[in-house]
């Protein structure tokens, strides 16, 4: 919301267009970004150092994408469900493509274990060797288990892409 009411404070709800709203989202600035110069420029002039010039840098698809989400549902709530507006403008978005698969090495697998407490050691190796999630750990059951055949099941019911592991 604050990042939409520096662009459209005062504007009538009626008044926005999907063109308004995209412009406004194309050129978004990444916040976070600012507030990580800001500080390291606070810390550069209590040091008595030089400070970093500031480049801009622009959000992620991801953010602007979820920026569009938030507006197209407050658009159409307030068509739909309130009548501030008689009909709430088309803003499409797309969602982006998630390109990021993270795999841990050895090391980490190593590091991780032995920094768990001894009642969570099994419980996170457990997850590690299966890939289970942890609703799917707590709520195994020991008729989904078989010891002799080292093999364990989900019901397709409480497994997220809805078809039996």
């Amino acid at each position: 919301i604050e990042f939409f009411l520096t662009y459209f404070s005062g504007k009538s709800l009626s008044s926005l267009t999907e063109n308004n709203i995209m412009q406004a989202v194309a050129k978004m600035p990444n916040r976070k970004h600012r507030q990580i110069w800001e500080a390291r420029r606070d810390a550069a002039l209590r040091k008595g150092l030089p400070v970093p010039d500031y480049v801009e840098k622009t959000v992620s698809a991801a953010t602007r994408s979820q920026h569009l989400s938030f507006m197209r549902g407050l658009l159409k709530i307030a068509a739909d469900e309130w009548k501030w507006i008689e009909k709430a403008p088309v803003v499409k978005v797309r969602k982006p493509v998630s390109r990021r698969i993270r795999w841990l090495t050895q090391d980490e697998v190593s590091t991780l274990i032995k920094c768990m407490p001894e009642s969570f050691r099994h419980i996170v190796i457990f997850a590690l060797a299966t890939g289970l999630r942890r609703s799917n750990i707590i709520d195994l059951e020991w008729s989904q288990v078989d010891m002799q055949r080292k093999v364990a099941w989900i019901h397709q019911e409480k497994a997220k892409a809805g078809r039996a592991m």
